[in-house]
């Protein structure tokens, strides 16, 4: 039996350049509004997580996100999760 070639060879870095179908990034230390700094920093005590489906608050936001599209609802028949996929994981055990 002939015995195993050995992994292949690592090949030095190749830099490849910078993202070509991108819009250029950003240049950094772009100014953070105040308004947003103040509601970031108030909410960074916060540190308990959402009930599954959402809280109440943030689930009156989306309904009315949705209301002033012309979709009305009421906030029991809203679900909010972290991605499409757990989202349609719940709307199939629901289901059945």
């Amino acid at each position: 039996m002939a015995p195993r070639p050995g992994p292949p060879a690592a090949r030095p870095h190749e830099d490849h350049g910078p993202v070509r179908y991108g819009p250029p990034a950003p240049d950094p230390g772009l100014p953070v509004l105040p308004e947003l700094a103040a509601v970031l920093a108030a909410a960074s005590a916060r540190t308990r997580p959402e009930p599954p489906g959402g809280g109440p608050v943030l689930r009156e936001a989306a309904r009315g996100y949705w209301d002033r599209r012309g979709l009305h609802g009421t906030v029991a028949g809203i679900a909010a999760a972290p991605g499409a996929q757990p989202l349609l994981l719940a709307l199939i055990g629901a289901h059945g």
